[in-house]
Parts: structure tokens; sequence; C-alpha cells
């Protein structure tokens, strides 16, 4: 698929936004989309709910062209975009669930089931009668992604629905699209910057670079292939502490060299069993170790690596 694009400087310019692409999604399935910043993510949503049309190549929706804007693939996609808000700013959000309810032709008792089941799952509580402007980011976030689920779409794109929440708002708001996917069978695609995002919501992974497609499977596949580990960040309870913390971990086959006076960072190859770091590092915590943490690697590692290799 190609887009053309245009240059306020040099006019009309023809340039390749996503090209040679080629997958199918099952119903049911949580795909999250990845790739650095300017890869595709946010075209490939916007071409999938027809506000982008492709200058070449065909993508279809339940059977249908949505850049035919069919009314019935269309009818059957939700689309939350985390920078932009479809909630009526001054108004409380129970009033941009009405209006949502009367352009989906939603029935008076689908409307109140709806209401109910996602109050609970999303825990809205008093939101909906709350004014949109007074709402948090986070509230919104969800009260967002309730809106666009309201007509019960068999899809539901989400392009950076976490970006700018608090942790604990984010691990929430993952937690709640797993298991909304899960009740009502939606599918899910779910482009993100995060990788925690589509490690905790979803089950296959697809790869977007220089406008292609470079990988599609699980995240498992993905570190595999591109020989990433995670990195494991222990932080000394004083200078004095590192020869000894760095003696015992070498002890049982890391290489704890990297790092500062105050810290130690290791690598640990993803088919390692974890268990007797944890448990050596547990034993420490409190005397030679004030704390340890675990990351992944980064977005940016991922994809450089994939390309790389």
């Amino acid at each position: 698929m190609r887009y053309v694009s245009r240059n306020r400087e040099k006019g009309r310019v023809e340039a390749p936004a996503l090209s040679d692409l080629s997958f199918t999604i099952r119903s049911g399935e949580r795909i999250g989309l990845v790739g650095a910043n300017g890869a595709g993510k946010s075209t490939l949503l916007r071409l999938s709910a027809g506000i982008l049309r492709p200058t070449k190549g065909k993508m279809f929706l339940f059977g249908k062209d949505p850049k035919r804007r069919a009314d019935r693939a269309l009818g059957n996609i939700g689309y939350v975009m985390g920078a932009r808000s479809r909630l009526i700013w001054d108004l409380p959000a129970r009033d941009s669930f009405l209006l949502h309810k009367s352009v989906y032709g939603v029935s008076d008792a689908g409307f109140a089931d709806a209401i109910a089941e996602y109050s609970e799952l999303f825990g809205l509580g008093d939101l909906l009668d709350k004014p949109v402007r007074k709402m948090s980011l986070g509230q919104r976030m969800k009260v967002d992604i309730a809106l666009a689920i309201l007509h019960r779409p068999s899809l539901l794109l989400l392009d950076e629905p976490t970006i700018s929440l608090d942790p604990t708002t984010r691990n929430r708001l993952r937690t709640d699209l797993v298991s909304a996917s899960r009740k009502n069978g939606t599918t899910l695609v779910l482009a993100s910057n995060d990788l925690e995002d589509v490690r905790t919501t979803c089950d296959r992974i697809l790869v977007l670079a220089h406008t292609r497609l470079v990988f599609d499977g699980s995240l498992e596949t993905l570190y595999e292939r591109t020989n990433y580990h995670r990195h494991l960040v222990v932080e000394l309870s004083a200078p004095s502490a590192r020869e000894i913390v760095a003696s015992q971990l070498s002890g049982i086959g890391l290489d704890p060299s990297a790092g500062d006076v105050t810290t130690l960072q290791i690598t640990v190859p993803l088919d390692r069993d974890e268990g007797p770091i944890i448990f050596l590092l547990q034993s420490l915590v409190g005397q030679s170790v004030r704390k340890y943490t675990w990351g992944a690697p980064t977005l940016d590692e991922v994809v450089h690596g994939l390309v790389s290799n």
C-alpha cells in the first residue's frame, strides 16, 4: 500500500508510507502493531478505519473494502486515538454515549446492558455523569475505550491508548482491554511505542520498519530472532559493596562488569532461569544491595536488531 503525501514546500510528493504488506488477522486475535515513529502504524490503522485511502493495494475488513466506506464493515469497528478524544469536552460523558448510541443504532436494551457491563469492567463509577473537561487523562482514556466499544464492534483499533498515563493506570487499562476482548470475542489491533503494552495485551506482534512488514509472530519469537536479553540493574547500598556483589553474581555465571560505582548493569539471556538470580539478590537486599530491577529490551533496540539481522 502506498499513500500520497503532500509537502508544503515541494508540493505533491508521492512517497511510500506502507509498502508490500500482506497479512491476515483472525477473529478474536489481539495484535500488537510495533515500529519506530514514522514506520506507518497510525497510517495502517487509518487505512483500516476507512479514514485514508491507499493509492495502491487492497484491504478487506469482514469481506468489505473500507475505502468504499461500506456501512456494514465500518459499523463493526471501534477506533481509539490516544491523543484525540471522541468525547464532547464540556458535557458529561453520558451525552457522548447517547450520541454514539444514536449514530450506531444501538437499542435501548443494548445500551443499558453495555453501560452496566463497561461500568463494572472499566470501573467507570460516576464518570459517565462527570463533565469530560474535569476528568483526569486516565479517566478519560477508560471512558473513551468504553465509548468505542459501546456498539459491540468485532474489531477495536487502538492508537497509543496508554500514552502519558501513569504506571498504575496504564497497567489497569491493559488488564481491562484483555478482559473486554476475551469476554466479547473482540479482535484488538493495538499500535504502541511501549513494548510492555503489547507484551501484556497482545498474543501476536506485527513489526513495521521502513514502511514494510518485517516481522509477524509472537513476542518470544521476536526476542529470539533478534537475540536480545533482559536487563538487570542492581543498585548497591554503598560503593564498597560493588566487589562483593559482583563476585557473587559472577559465581552464578553472570557478567556484572558494566555500571558505575553505585550500580551493576547486567544482561540476562531470555532463556536463563531467573530463579537463582532472584534468590541471590533477595538475600543481599538490605545489606549490600539496595534494590534491583528487571527491564525488557527497548522498542528501538528490538526494531534495530530485527532490521540489522
